[in-house]
């Protein structure tokens, strides 16, 4: 129940206020009292059971005003035909007598305390309620509202756009015409008379708003209110038919590619460069991003495409795509060398997306299947027979299912770069199987927590910490099911286009998928500062510099065989990252970043790096 809008009587015995709950705006009216407890001491307010006077589904009711002698309650009410008046006549109602006790100290009952002012909108007690029927006053379709009662408690006062501009109009209790008290051009509003010939009022004006003081007010001298203007109805017919014709709105034309990028990434063995387009239509529901992009060392080709539709209530996600990967454990071969073992990865599948959005929470639920047939690219030397002979990871295609369940309270705002507060966390669960056609059978489950808080010296200070972890059973064919390594992407265009970062747990300052097992965890502590917002674009270019900002990091990570059997020790990385977000193509918004990492612990590659979208 939230409570709001109260309002008093002259002698402050009676209160009017609107509570809502579900959606439902309701008025109330109640007794009240103050009891003086002692000199000095402040009053206690005494409240009895409130009434409920009006309430209907659809209907909004604010400004609620009380005339001096509490025998008038008027309200503006939002209703499908316009906002307009409403008056109550309570000369006839008896209200229950106060009897609940206020915390001390409180000068009005719902602002003191909360929890004892609590009011239940369907009040057990059916003596309590009252389905009282207002008189609406300057209804029509336009808008009224900030009634007001002089203290003579002849007329009622109010605003209303009867004529097309805002003026203040009085109405006579006793009956009769409605009185217009203005006529100015851009609006009056909040009439508050005083009783004495003096109404004072909100006036606006070109530079803003300011009080205003009329002397000299007769409601009953003041001209009658002329008969409403009525609003001419909208053409939509367009001027030119032939230029401008009217046809059902197809997709199709603001879907097609309008630019490309080049796109610079990385694979198992380095630099990759490409290009990309993407494109979206212009009521948001069809989003779509291509890229491809061939290996400088490793000359391996790579694609990836999307197609998001959100169109429904759920979100349907489309996407493929091949890759160039590094899997292990490494091959021994001779005098105790190592070779890595490179494999291409084709992948298609989709996803669906339940959303439960909310102002301080959301929620949503993905459930998706996926396809990804794994080839090797690796020519293996000869092994040494006086070695144990590896198993390599076998060719075969992966059939899986998926749902993942996430909850957030995680916010920000506009002019800081990352989020400042809150919490969110995911729970994922994938599954393998030859009954879904594949040849491969594991199950993977594994859960990320993030929290984010601004640091008390600055609000745009952020320390972030993001927490991971996972288990894994079954045969994926010789391969382990987790990674914990350097930055690795297996989807740049959705990194560019969500702003988020794919490939395993990080730990900087390592090559990617330097720990391997069934089991991992991660942790990854950074503190975020902003340096500067420059704003700044290259005339037309299609490229705008938005905000530069850094992070200090720290990350810890590794991977085994459950229960205790870690693929080596622990990997700690700590470095520094300079992060510049920029606009391309006038709307795509993508984050840049190079950093300096120095890793500790076995197979640690200190070194510099680069990537794009967030880190988490």
């Amino acid at each position: 129940l939230r409570a709001r809008d109260p309002a008093l009587d002259g002698a402050g015995r009676r209160l009017a206020f609107v509570a809502s709950r579900r959606g439902i705006s309701a008025l109330y009216v109640a007794a009240l009292r103050l009891e003086r407890e002692g000199p000095g001491l402040p009053p206690r307010v005494v409240l009895g059971r409130p009434i409920r006077l009006f309430a209907a589904e659809g209907t909004e009711i604010d400004r609620p005003a009380l005339s001096q002698d509490g025998r008038h309650l008027a309200v503006a009410l939002h209703e499908s035909r316009g906002r307009h008046i409403a008056l109550f006549d309570l000369a006839g109602l008896t209200l229950p007598p106060p009897v609940v006790r206020i915390h001390p100290g409180a000068t009005e009952c719902l602002a003191a305390a909360p929890e004892a002012c609590r009011l239940d909108p369907e009040p057990p007690d059916a003596g309590t309620v009252r389905r009282a029927t207002p008189q609406r006053i300057d209804a029509g379709p336009w808008d009224a509202s900030d009634p007001a009662f002089d203290p003579s408690g002849r007329w009622l006062y109010f605003t209303s756009a009867r004529s097309g501009i805002y003026d203040l109009y009085a109405w006579p209790l006793a009956g009769g015409t409605l009185r217009r008290l203005t006529r100015v051009r851009t609006g009056a509003f909040e009439p508050r008379p005083a009783g004495d010939g003096r109404l004072l009022y909100v006036g606006y004006h070109a530079e803003g708003y300011d009080l205003y003081l009329l002397e000299g007010v007769d409601p009953a001298a003041a001209p009658p209110a002329e008969a409403p203007q009525r609003r001419a109805e909208p053409s939509f017919a367009p001027r030119n038919a032939t230029l401008y014709p009217v046809v059902p709105y197809s997709p199709w034309p603001s879907l097609r590619p309008y630019h490309w990028i080049p796109l610079a990434g990385a694979d198992a063995s380095g630099l990759t460069l490409g290009a990309m387009s993407a494109g979206a239509d212009l009521l948001g529901r069809h989003q779509w991003s291509a890229a491809a992009w061939l290996g400088i060392a490793s000359g391996e080709p790579g694609y990836s495409a999307g197609y998001t539709y959100r169109g429904l209530s759920p979100t349907l996600r489309l996407y493929s795509g091949r890759s160039f990967d590094r899997v292990g454990p490494p091959v021994h071969v001779r005098e105790g060398r190592r070779l890595p073992y490179f494999e291409s990865s084709w992948r298609a599948g989709f996803e669906v997306t339940f959303p439960t959005p909310g102002i301080r929470r959301g929620k949503d639920l993905s459930l998706g299947f996926a396809v990804d047939h794994r080839a090797p690219r690796s020519v293996i030397a000869p092994f040494d027979p006086l070695e144990p002979t590896p198993r390599l990871p076998e060719r075969g295609t992966v059939t899986r299912v998926s749902a993942r369940w996430a909850i957030s309270t995680v916010h920000g705002h506009a002019e800081t770069t990352s989020a400042t507060e809150g919490a969110r966390l995911s729970l994922t669960a994938r599954v393998a199987s030859r009954l879904f056609g594949g040849d491969f059978d594991y199950v993977e489950l594994f859960a990320t927590a993030t929290g984010f808080a601004a640091l008390p010296w600055h609000p745009a200070h952020v320390l972030a910490l993001r927490v991971q972890g996972g288990l894994g059973t079954g045969d994926f064919g010789g391969r382990r099911l987790f990674g914990v390594g350097g930055l690795r992407f297996d989807d740049p265009v959705r990194a560019l286009i969500e702003g988020s970062r794919f490939g395993g747990a990080t730990v900087r300052g390592f090559p990617p998928f330097v720990r391997l097992g069934d089991g991992y965890f991660a942790a990854n502590l950074e503190y975020r500062f902003p340096l500067f917002t420059p704003d700044f674009g290259f005339d037309f270019l299609p490229f705008f510099i938005r905000q530069v900002h850094g992070a200090l990091f720290a990350d810890v990570g590794s991977a085994g065989d459950p229960p205790f059997d870690l693929d080596g020790p622990p990997a700690f990385g700590l470095g520094a990252e300079l992060r510049v977000d920029i606009v391309l193509s006038y709307y795509l918004q993508v984050r840049l970043r190079a950093g300096y990492a120095v890793g500790f612990g076995e197979g640690a590659a200190p070194g510099p790096f680069l990537g794009f979208g967030g880190s988490f």
